[in-house]
């Protein structure tokens, strides 16, 4: 599997795909920011997506205040339905930039391609539940809005995560190595020797 993740995204990674992901990560963030303001104006509060610590109480004082603004509700779902998608396949690109030219022959760094698509398959799971929690309303299940919070746990982590080994593994190119990125610029460290 691990493979499979590894050729697919050194198959797709090239600059200007990394720059369409970019630009779709921004188009994105502007579709959240139109409907998230009247969002929580109307709501009183933010989405279960980004909230964390929350129990099921809290979670479904959430949920039945979705109603007050449906139209925004519905308009960020839509929008959320593409983001996991954007964001893991962006950040395991930047990934496989970052760490191919220094373990390029070491299949034990394949993990690292995984981790946003491990957050994105957790995002889309969270999305599902919160659809079903909402349609189900007025029938609550507290069981599975307190389960909905440590997905939503699992997603952050791994987000975190994959920011976190991108941010040190180029860091470590600057010391030791060159990727795509760096072509044709050296930082390895090395003195130049005098004429």
């Amino acid at each position: 599997m691990l493979r499979g993740i590894y050729s697919f995204i050194s198959k797709i990674t090239n600059l200007k795909k990394i720059i369409i992901f970019c630009v779709l990560f921004i188009a994105v963030q502007i579709g959240f920011n139109m409907n998230m303001p009247a969002f929580v104006e109307k709501t009183g509060g933010t989405l279960l997506d980004i909230s964390i610590w929350y129990n099921s109480e809290l979670a479904y004082e959430r949920l039945n205040s979705f109603s007050m603004a449906s139209k925004e509700y519905f308009n960020i779902r839509l929008i959320d339905f593409f983001y996991p998608a954007i964001y893991s396949i962006g950040l395991a690109m930047l990934s496989y930039i970052v760490y191919r030219k220094k373990y390029s022959e070491a299949e034990n760094y394949h993990w690292i391609l995984a981790v946003p698509l491990f957050a994105a398959a957790f995002d889309y799971i969270e999305n599902i539940m919160l659809v079903i929690l909402y349609k189900s309303l007025p029938a609550e299940f507290p069981v599975a809005a307190s389960t909905l919070n440590i997905i939503t746990l699992i997603k952050f982590a791994s987000i975190s995560l994959s920011i976190l080994l991108i941010i040190t593994g180029f860091f470590s190119l600057l010391k030791g190595g060159d990727s795509m990125l760096l072509r044709g610029n050296k930082f390895k460290g090395e003195k130049k020797e005098k004429p």
